[in-house]
């Protein structure tokens, strides 16, 4: 350090010399500021260094053994290469400086600089002897921003045999029914590494159809029988609801549009959908069999299912919020591959399966669906023929339009041992967490697991998963 003080104030003094002899009645005050007021990098072959946004911390770098501390909040992309003749060039602003170092190496515009080493940069302030220095820390995200991380965590301890499960997310917390045949409990977690809850719930009959719970605006509803839903906001108390309608209820299909949407049937078996804000009153939104007269791009649509869908709503990046509701059986008792979507801009249902290929789309029933960073995720079910999907993950980031199998990336590893499956619960939290709980291997028995999975991407600056 003494040398470098020395070369510097050896320098100064020359120039200033020289310049004292041009101007021997003149008198120069030279600046102390040695500050960094702004930092970059710049690169023609990685694109992401001008993207790159860095902050000057004149107080940050005392953990570093510096004055102060420069970073990119936002790290660059995985794997950015900051070596070799992937060229890093700071592009550095000070409101005076004499010289500057890196590394103790002389550093003069245009330098390429290696940071995959700590660099501390030093800079002379214009008088020669003012020094301020800047732990530079060009920080790179160092997991694959687009994968998740599976854990296999907790599943409650329940004691009797399931007959049904249905896990929901409601009010912050994934709430999680068991039905043992004679009654219904309920446990509730925030994490999946440990549970609450667990008893009888005593105003909910084990008659009441699991499979069929929705939420719309932090309320349960649960199909009680053809005439009757019950509404709950905790899980534990359950109101008994009869609704006023001429019909009876065979499916809830979600919550939307600040509405709850069905199927139900009449006498005859013909099959609608219908709507309500309360649970109570209900009104015919369409026949279905309307629905299916329909045409797209000269296809006519597909049959709607009533039963054993996957149903889910969500909000693309651009346009309005989505319902969207696959596969299932249609009132024949067939497994369909219907693609249904609807926006209640439009008031109109769309079968996109009219434009997907079969084979690259099979019927199923009783699969998983989500919307997760921008894309549909459908795993799981069964097929026509009553067989677990070969499929555990089919992904859309067309809104339903084209499918694609098998993402490796957000896809559970072979090494964790996933089983495939049907019926499971799938939702997600607050905190972009997606948790899988349950469902029914090959054999028709009941899983007893709750995987917790992130993308890495979502996780940054949120508390551990």
């Amino acid at each position: 350090m003494k040398q470098l003080k020395y070369l510097v104030i050896s320098l100064f003094t020359l120039g200033l010399l020289v310049f004292n002899s041009c101007l021997s009645n003149s008198v120069t005050n030279y600046s102390d500021d040695a500050r960094v007021y702004s930092f970059g990098i710049k690169s023609d072959s990685v694109p992401a260094f001008a993207k790159a946004k860095f902050t000057v911390d004149q107080t940050g770098g005392s953990a570093y053994k510096t004055n102060g501390l420069i970073y990119n909040a936002d790290s660059l992309p995985f794997k950015t290469k900051l070596y070799g003749h992937f060229r890093a060039i700071p592009v550095i602003s000070t409101y005076s400086s004499a010289a500057m170092f890196f590394n103790k190496k002389t550093y003069k515009s245009g330098d390429s600089i290696d940071f995959r080493t700590k660099q501390v940069l030093l800079n002379y302030a214009a008088n020669g002897t003012d020094t301020l220095s800047y732990y530079v820390d060009v920080r790179v995200h160092q997991v694959e921003p687009d994968s998740i991380a599976w854990q296999l965590r907790t599943y409650p301890s329940y004691g009797s045999s399931e007959t049904e499960q249905k896990a929901v997310y409601c009010n912050d917390q994934v709430m999680l029914f068991l039905n043992n045949g004679s009654a219904i409990s309920m446990y509730s977690t925030t994490d999946a590494k440990s549970w609450n809850g667990g008893s009888t719930i005593s105003t909910l009959p084990a008659s009441a159809s699991l499979q069929n719970m929705i939420v719309l605006n932090n309320v349960m509803y649960v199909i009680g029988d053809g005439q009757t839903i019950y509404s709950s906001t905790n899980g534990t108390s359950w109101n008994k609801i009869t609704i006023s309608s001429a019909n009876q209820l065979k499916s809830l299909i979600a919550g939307y549009d600040n509405k709850l949407f069905a199927v139900m049937y009449d006498s005859s078996n013909n099959y609608y959908v219908e709507t309500s804000s309360d649970g109570a009153n209900w009104s015919v939104q369409y026949p279905i069999a309307n629905i299916e007269l329909n045409y797209n791009n000269g296809n006519k649509f597909n049959s709607f299912p009533i039963s054993d869908f996957a149903a889910t709503t969500f909000q693309p990046q651009t346009g309005s919020p989505k319902l969207m509701l696959i596969g299932g059986k249609d009132k024949a008792g067939s497994t369909v591959n219907s693609v249904y979507t609807y926006m209640a801009g439009t008031g109109q249902w769309m079968d996109f399966s009219t434009e997907i290929k079969a084979d690259s789309f099979p019927a199923s029933k009783n699969a998983s669906l989500i919307w997760y960073d921008n894309r549909l995720m459908l795993w799981g079910g069964t097929n026509a023929s009553g067989a677990i999907a070969k499929d555990t993950l089919l992904c859309s980031k067309t809104e339903g339009y084209i499918w694609t199998r098998r993402d490796t990336l957000v896809n559970f590893p072979k090494v964790l041992n996933y089983k495939t499956r049907t019926k499971a619960s799938v939702v997600v939290d607050k905190y972009n967490r997606i948790f899988m709980i349950g469902g029914k291997d090959a054999n028709g028995n009941f899983i007893k697991e709750a995987w917790v999975g992130r993308k890495n991407k979502l996780g940054f600056g949120l508390s551990a998963m």
